[in-house]
């Protein structure tokens, strides 16, 4: 039988309101339905089938999309980062006029100043994502990204706060500060000595940290100064939870009030950057969000009460559907 964590979280909070789980996937375990003594039901599954049953289908391809999703929203007046797209296999897409890049082009004459971003256009979890310094990793860069998707983006790599904010009908209901793996220098050590034992476990770290080293092993940064050569935030990764609050700035409320009206998502999870004077920008926006960040520290109350609230949406959605359905 697979264990899910996420499942686990789900039948927990079933267990706190009283409601009743049923597996449905019985030979897996994989999807349970949640149900309550009013009639109400949701189903959970586990990856890799959908989590949450609170975003019609068309909203979460759309969101997977990531470089669709950041034209709709910079359209829409969000700030994004720079960010463009080319393919593996351009072929396909010769059709469009103009046709798109191919990523071979990207290594002959990068699209942006270094440093970049590399990641697939519609993978999960960080996979394929590497942080680029200096020109000579850029191809194997493109290689990783492109051996979990097609579509490859080159995104300008900012400087800030990474936060996640969890947003539900357009109203943000949780914010999530989130760190990652640094070292600090000290002043007097090279980059290189400093990052000689870094753990580096995937493909894409290893890359990055050659990168970074490779444009940097010979500084000496000053005392304090985190060292980070492989920034990604992912949880699953080598994401750090920090500070959860439920208070937002107004331009994160105005944020989740736009990301709701441009991809018609109930429930998604935005991630962000910002910067020291309080800017947001959009890096990305998830559909089908996991919330390890939230069931890791299941002594926080704010958690709980999130994880608790769109358990109990999910069934009002079905009854509400129910209703709907019956009045036809």
């Amino acid at each position: 039988m697979y264990t899910s964590g996420f499942l686990k979280c789900i039948r927990d909070a079933a267990g706190r309101l009283g409601l009743t789980v049923e597996v449905v996937d019985k030979a897996n375990g994989r999807v349970i339905r949640v149900c309550s003594a009013s009639g109400g039901a949701a189903f959970f599954g586990a990856t890799p089938v959908q989590l949450w049953p609170l975003n019609n289908a068309l909203s979460v391809s759309v969101a997977r999309d990531k470089e669709l999703t950041l034209r709709l929203l910079k359209e829409a007046g969000i700030c994004v980062p720079d960010t463009v797209i080319a393919f593996q296999d351009a072929e396909r897409y010769a059709h469009l006029d103009p046709p798109p890049a191919c990523t071979s082009t990207f290594v002959e004459s990068p699209p942006l100043e270094f440093p970049v971003v590399v990641k697939p256009n519609d993978s999960l979890a960080g996979n394929g994502l590497s942080f680029v310094y200096e020109p000579t990793s850029l191809a194997a860069a493109l290689r990783c990204a492109a051996s979990h998707s097609n579509g490859v983006l080159v995104q300008e790599l900012l400087c800030g706060k990474d936060v996640r904010i969890y947003g539900y009908r357009g109203r943000g209901i949780l914010r999530i500060e989130r760190g990652t793996r640094s070292v600090p220098a000290d002043g007097c050590n090279t980059t290189a000595a400093l990052l000689a034992d870094f753990p580096a476990e995937t493909e894409q770290a290893r890359l990055s940290l050659g990168s970074f080293i490779a444009q940097y092993g010979n500084q000496v940064f000053p005392a304090g100064q985190r060292i980070s050569p492989y920034p990604a935030a992912n949880y699953c990764v080598t994401g750090r939870v920090g500070e959860m609050s439920r208070e937002l700035s107004d331009e994160e409320r105005a944020i989740c009030r736009t990301v709701y009206t441009s991809l018609d998502l109930v429930f998604c999870a935005i991630d962000c950057l910002v910067d020291k004077d309080g800017s947001v920008r959009v890096l990305e926006v998830n559909g089908n969000p996991g919330i390890e960040m939230l069931y890791s520290d299941s002594e926080n109350e704010a958690a709980v009460e999130v994880i608790d609230f769109l358990v109990k949406e999910a069934i009002a959605g079905s009854l509400d559907n129910a209703g709907s359905l019956l009045e036809m």
